[in-house]
């Protein structure tokens, strides 16, 4: 991605604190989706191709309590 864009969330929720991974041509980006109507947010992953132009998003993680900052990792398992 060779410049930035404003991804803006539907009327109704909030999207921040963004994590991005790029993977296979695809980039995602793991973010705390606050609905403004019942004043709590759970974890969607958005997904947008090599142009930047987003493709889905998609809640992952939903709780009975709020949730926020979406620490993303990749494991790599290794055979000896």
């Amino acid at each position: 991605m060779d410049s930035f864009g404003i991804i803006a969330s539907p009327k109704g929720r909030f999207w921040a604190d963004p994590f991005v991974i790029s993977k296979n041509g695809n980039h995602y980006i793991f973010i705390e989706e606050y609905l403004f109507n019942i004043k709590k947010a759970h974890i969607s992953v958005l997904k947008l191709d090599d142009k930047g132009i987003l493709l889905s998003a998609e809640k992952i993680i939903e709780r009975h309590y709020h949730m926020s900052y979406p620490f993303v990792f990749e494991l790599k398992a290794y055979i000896i």
